[in-house]
């Protein structure tokens, strides 16, 4: 016989907004740390400085691609840039 639960099992979720916001903030401060304007990380990164500005502030998504390029870029360790 089979039983169901009265309440599923839950899994763990991220709250992607928060998420995207703290990559992209932890970018941001490595951008400066590596003394890169916002326009030439974008031109680096093949991305327009719009695009990178709204993955700094977390307004956009941020492919894995660019937060491994942006890592090597602004010479990090990509593991430094998440949370």
């Amino acid at each position: 016989m089979h039983t169901r639960h009265a309440n599923p099992p839950t899994h763990p979720t991220v709250d992607l907004r928060v998420l995207f916001a703290t990559v992209g903030g932890r970018m941001a401060v490595a951008r400066k740390q590596a003394g890169k304007t916002q326009l030439e990380a974008a031109y680096a990164l093949g991305v327009s400085r719009s695009q990178l500005a709204n993955m700094e502030t977390g307004e956009s998504m941020i492919a894995l691609a660019h937060l491994y390029n942006a890592a090597l870029l602004y010479g990090v360790d990509a593991k430094t840039l998440l949370p």
